[in-house]
């Protein structure tokens, strides 16, 4: 059996650098309005802790869930969330939506329409990666307000949040990988890296 190439396209210090110019442009742009950082779960969450200690300004933190891909790359028809916010914590307040990865924006997309009937001050989105989608007219892009690195292949990324089969979500780097299979390869390399959840 042919093992798929690994490709390391985000090390840790790359990732690090840009929350931290990200964190510089959002404390610059939001200071006295005290943003409420909304992270999108669950692929989010070490994007969001990083980026929270980057800001220099008050915020507070809240999380949303919403459920695109049932197993492996197979996608629903449709997003659902299926965890949101009260209004009252959303009402008047400057709202920034934290996610991993922006490709077809559906996710964003409902997030953002969700929130939007809660009446929030403003409404922004900040994500570490923007994958360029091919078959997307240039019209049919969704574009976040902070975005950190783009990209433009097609193979899996895993780590720093998004997952390997439910694994590596707390890998510091972020890898490429033929396939979204579980493999002895992968699992070697990061056993190597000292990396890989434990399994119970």
């Amino acid at each position: 059996m042919v093992q798929p190439k690994i490709h390391i396209i985000l090390s840790e210090l790359r990732i690090a650098s840009m929350v931290k110019r990200m964190g510089k442009m959002i404390s610059q742009d939001y200071r006295g309005k005290f943003p409420r950082l909304i992270g999108v779960l669950n692929a989010a969450y070490p994007f969001l802790a990083d980026l929270s200690r980057a800001i220099t300004i008050p915020h507070d933190i809240e999380f949303v869930k919403a459920r695109s891909f049932q197993e492996g790359a197979k996608r629903y028809e449709s997003v659902e969330m299926v965890m949101r916010p009260e209004a009252a914590s959303i009402r008047a307040r400057h709202i920034i939506v934290v996610d991993n990865i922006l490709d077809t924006g559906a996710t964003m997309k409902l997030v953002r329409s969700t929130l939007t009937n809660y009446n929030p001050a403003s409404l922004a989105a900040a994500v570490l990666i923007r994958r360029d989608v091919p078959s997307l007219r240039e019209e049919e892009k969704y574009k976040a307000e902070y975005e950190g690195f783009g990209y433009q292949g097609t193979r899996f990324l895993i780590g720093y949040g998004l997952d390997h089969s439910g694994f590596c979500r707390g890998m510091k780097d972020i890898i490429t990988a033929e396939s979204y299979s579980r493999t002895a390869q992968i699992d070697r390399f990061l056993e190597k890296r000292g990396e890989l959840d434990n399994e119970e």
